[in-house]
């Protein structure tokens, strides 16, 4: 535990390879991040409202993308390429995820009640407009 805390460990040109329950940890990430973006993208097809169809479309394509990504790095990592497996490209992801759901939650928590309420005030107002036949 006190290896994270080095600079060495991270920024090592060589990172050692994930054996035993490390590897299967990753791996079992790995696939737990594409499972629940693929439950997103399945509840983004259900959903019939344009601002929650939007939230569930972005946490898909996020867990998603992050499940490859680890995966890749997961690889170069176990075939020791020099470069691509260095253990700061797993900090580097990380940063880019929480900067992602940061955007997440602010699109959640901010922008998506503002559509709705619009589009509501929109189907109030809708409802009064003569229809074309």
């Amino acid at each position: 535990m006190s290896n994270l805390l080095d600079w060495s460990y991270w920024f090592s040109r060589a990172a050692a390879k994930f054996a035993g329950p490390q590897l299967k940890l990753v791996i079992g990430v790995i696939v737990g991040l594409v499972v629940v973006g693929i439950v997103f993208k399945i509840l983004m097809a259900t959903s019939k409202r344009g601002p929650v169809k939007k939230l569930w479309r972005r946490l898909g394509n996020l867990f998603i993308t992050t499940g490859i990504l680890v995966g890749l790095f997961l690889f170069f990592t176990q075939t020791a390429t020099p470069l691509l497996g260095a253990r700061w490209w797993f900090l580097l992801w990380a940063l880019i995820a929480v900067i992602w759901t940061g955007f997440i939650v602010f699109y959640a928590i901010w922008r998506m009640p503002k559509q709705l309420k619009a589009d509501e005030e929109h189907k109030e107002f809708s409802k009064y407009l003569p229809r074309k036949s």
